[in-house]
């Protein structure tokens, strides 16, 4: 059964790097998906909530992607890691009844859907201005790491009552 999946795009495959992305349908014992260099603006929702399993997530180099997978249906993921996605402006954190909130405006209801996030690291998403205050809702996490995040300008007040945060890192961070 097939645990770990890695994907791997150049820049001159944009057209069938979206396809192949866009029709995946990735099996239920998926626990680890890492996608590296897609050059597409939005992960597909290829039935995500399909994925009960996944817990380990690994966005790097994809350079026009503006949001991400909606975690309302990736309930275990423990590792979320994003790195050199320069235009993420949105994150699509849905709650139980489908509700998202968007960038900045999300609430702390929506994000304990992620409530067995532990390490999140954000590395070079150079449009990422504050986190949400919603991140205070995600009771298990321990490592929060904030690297070369331009223009990054305020951590919200919810990150102290995070109870389990025993590393937090910023790095780069010039604003």
């Amino acid at each position: 059964k097939l645990t770990a999946l890695s994907l791997e795009f150049e820049y001159d495959s944009v057209t069938e790097a979206d396809e192949l992305l866009e029709h995946l349908q990735p099996p239920s014992t998926l626990r680890f998906l890492r996608v590296d260099g897609w050059n597409g603006e939005r992960f597909p929702q290829w039935g995500i909530h399909q994925l009960p399993n996944l817990g380990f997530v690994i966005i790097g180099n994809c350079k026009r992607c503006r949001n991400i997978l909606p975690f309302s249906g990736l309930p275990h993921i423990k590792t979320l890691c994003v790195k050199n996605c320069g235009e993420l402006d949105l994150w699509d954190v849905k709650d139980e009844d489908g509700d998202a909130g968007k960038g900045n405006s999300v609430n702390s209801s929506t994000w304990p859907c992620m409530k067995s996030l532990e390490l999140l690291s954000l590395w070079g998403v150079s449009k990422l201005q504050s986190l949400p205050s919603g991140i205070g809702g995600l009771t298990a996490l321990q490592k929060l790491y904030i690297f070369e995040c331009d223009n990054l300008k305020t951590l919200p007040e919810s990150i102290g009552s995070l109870s389990q945060l025993r590393h937090l890192y910023l790095n780069g961070c010039s604003k």
